[in-house]
């Protein structure tokens, strides 16, 4: 806890602006990773629901549960 205390006080002692863009460029990767996961996502789904058979088992499965 104390390095942790010690890290906040020293990080609150500069100034706000390079402190921002340092967070942005250190989570640009997880960012980047982010939108390539919804993208991939995106394209699976289309495909995906695309297809006679998942439409018939999402319709068997929402029969079932009336």
């Amino acid at each position: 806890m104390k390095i942790a205390i010690d890290m906040a006080r020293r990080i609150s002692e500069k100034d706000r602006e390079p402190l921002r863009l340092l967070k942005y460029t250190m989570a640009s990767r997880r960012r980047k990773t982010l939108v390539e996961a919804q993208v991939d996502e995106d394209l699976m789904h289309r495909i995906t629901f695309a297809l006679p058979q998942t439409r018939a088992n999402i319709e068997a499965m929402y029969k079932e549960t009336k």
